[in-house]
C-alpha cells in the first residue's frame, strides 16, 4: 500500500456523530488474505464509527 486517502464528510468536515469513515487504498490490488487482515483490523478498532474502505485505481 503506498498511500490512504481519506474522503467523504470526514474529509470535508461535514460529518455528524453517525457518519462512517471512507478511506481509499492506494497501491497494488490486495489478495482475499490482505482484504481479511484488513477487516480484522477494522472490527478491532475502538471507535464507534463504521470505516469503509475501497480501492483508489
Amino acid at each position: 500500500m503506498k498511500k490512504l486517502n481519506l474522503f467523504g464528510s470526514r474529509a470535508l468536515g461535514t460529518f455528524r456523530p453517525w457518519s462512517d469513515v471512507d478511506i481509499a487504498l492506494c497501491g497494488r490490488e490486495l489478495t482475499l488474505h490482505d482484504q481479511a487482515q484488513l477487516a480484522a483490523l477494522m472490527e478491532a478498532l475502538t471507535i464507534p464509527q463504521r470505516v469503509d474502505l475501497r480501492p483508489d485505481r
